[in-house]
């Protein structure tokens, strides 16, 4: 299965963090934002009640401040939209706190946790990729295309 971006990396993200099936593991929402950045290694995430918690650094400049607010607030909400859609697909199980409004339990179920180690690494990835899209028109101009290419270079060849 071939997810959207946002919804890949977070999977990505957790199958790293969490590492196993049905073991929640409790995070604040808007410290989610490093899984979901591109690249191999996305930082580490600390838990809720962690000490390595990170606090954010809110700058005395109010334009500063507005422009760190709204990339927050975009962020926060993309996590949990690409949250709920891994929810309602059956590869994570989100659990609400009782008295902290942002902060969830995730825990991966099985068919999270395969999906999550294929999309981790690239070349399964590419794999998924490949299976969804193989039949998709563009390959067919593409095909096309190279052949004409092809048929010229040979045609100069001779």
């Amino acid at each position: 299965m071939w997810l959207p971006r946002d919804e890949r990396r977070l999977l990505s993200g957790y199958y790293r963090a969490i590492g196993t099936i049905h073991t929640a593991k409790w995070y604040r929402v808007a410290a989610l934002g490093p899984f979901l950045k591109s690249g191999r290694h996305r930082g580490t995430v600390p838990e809720y009640g962690d000490a390595r918690q990170r606090s954010d650094d809110k700058t005395e400049y109010l334009q500063e401040y507005e422009k760190w607010l709204m990339k927050h607030l975009d962020e926060t909400c993309r996590i949990e939209k690409a949250n709920k859609h891994l929810s309602e697909r059956g590869l994570i199980v989100l659990e609400r706190h009782e008295h902290e409004t942002d902060v969830v339990g995730i825990s991966l179920t099985l068919d999270g946790y395969d999906l999550g180690r294929k999309v981790s690494g690239w070349l399964p990835r590419s794999g998924l990729w490949f299976e969804e899209y193989r039949n998709h028109w563009l390959w067919l101009i593409a095909a096309c295309f190279g052949a004409t290419i092809v048929s010229k270079l040979l045609e100069s060849l001779w």
